[in-house]
């Protein structure tokens, strides 16, 4: 299998340049141009081709990222240099990137988040440049900011969901489909890997929204992909690798973010998620605690054995590269949801 993604945009510069902006804790600069690729995709390759599909979802992920930048970090000059950006032409590619996905999902007759977006911006940009405005424009406002945040989230969860519905839809497209919708087998197993990457995404925007009932199922759904894969690479290769301690690692982060969400649903209530064709319960509310606890022990367990395995790889001189550090922010995870049942441990007392 090559080394390189087999798909073209992903090898893109521009492309490169936009996950490493993501990475580094510059989202908002990375919005343009995954709205500019997403354009120039649709355009020569098709709205429902594989590349279209990765720039949608990191198109709708960078706009998320940037919500969470801005509403989190601590106000830095960095920060609000940034902000400009977001008032650029990139208005213009939000308007069509929520048109597309309006057409897609037949929303005509809801307003464009996008739209939305503009419109609150000009006037907080108005009320703010009013320098005799008194403390209730100041509040309106922030108010108003914080609509355009509701908005871009909107619109990033729209992407998301259009860019993981075409990523299903071919990799179930039978084989003896039209020529259009048939994909190789090497784009198949990359469409498999990156369906997980897409729910997670999924289950934080839901998570952020709090919709908790939504944000356990795609977890669920993404762990059931790599518990697949896990199981998968245990049965066809002899000795643990590398790419195994990934495959694992990125197992037991699911199994914890499923414990994690569960955690966050209301007390009291069942965990429920209403989707388009069903309603699906996860657990009682009288169920839910338990329900929670058995993932977060999977993950424990996994992540001792993982751990052992990887004490050993080291003492053989494995050079363990990223995983090391990924594994760090893996502990760190866990150990934080162990921490959430002490305290409720602690408070039933």
């Amino acid at each position: 299998m090559s080394s390189n993604p087999p798909i073209a945009i992903a090898t893109d510069p521009r492309f490169i340049l936009a996950r490493k902006l993501i990475t580094s804790g510059s989202p908002e600069s990375a919005i343009d141009i995954f709205a500019n690729l997403l354009e120039r995709c649709r355009e020569k390759l098709g709205e429902e081709s594989l590349d279209a599909a990765l720039c949608q979802y990191e198109y709708g992920n960078s706009l998320f990222r940037a919500v969470l930048h801005r509403q989190y970090e601590d106000g830095t000059d960095a920060v609000d240099e940034r902000k400009p950006a977001a008032k650029s032409d990139g208005e213009r590619q939000r308007e069509i990137m929520a048109a597309a996905a309006e057409k897609r999902f037949g929303a005509a007759s809801s307003p464009e988040p996008s739209k939305k977006r503009a419109k609150i911006e000009s006037g907080a940009d108005k009320s703010l440049s009013n320098d005799g405005a008194d403390k209730d424009t100041d509040e309106k406002a922030e108010t108003e900011a914080d609509a355009s945040d509701e908005d871009d989230v909107a619109l990033a969860l729209e992407m998301i969901e259009t860019a993981l519905h075409i990523l299903l839809a071919r990799v179930a497209a039978p084989s003896e489909s039209d020529k259009a919708k048939r994909i190789s087998d090497e784009q198949k197993e990359w469409a498999l890997d990156q369906i997980p990457r897409f729910l997670i995404c999924l289950g934080d925007v839901y998570s952020f929204q709090e919709a908790h009932g939504k944000s356990v199922d795609a977890y669920i759904r993404a762990l059931s992909y790599r518990e697949d894969k896990w199981k998968e690479m245990k049965e066809s290769k002899d000795s643990f690798s590398i790419e195994q301690l990934k495959c694992k690692r990125l197992y037991i982060e699911a199994c914890c973010l499923v414990a994690e969400a569960l955690l966050a649903c209301p007390d009291g209530e069942d965990v429920v998620c209403d989707g388009e064709d069903e309603t699906v319960t996860y657990a009682k509310a009288s169920e839910r605690i338990d329900f929670a606890n058995s993932w977060y022990e999977m993950a424990r367990v996994e992540l001792n054995d993982l751990l052992c395995q990887m004490a050993k790889m080291a003492a053989q001189k494995v050079d363990l590269g990223s995983e090391k550090k990924d594994t760090c922010i893996l502990v760190e995870m866990v150990a934080g949801v162990g921490f959430a049942f002490d305290g409720l441990k602690k408070a039933a007392k």
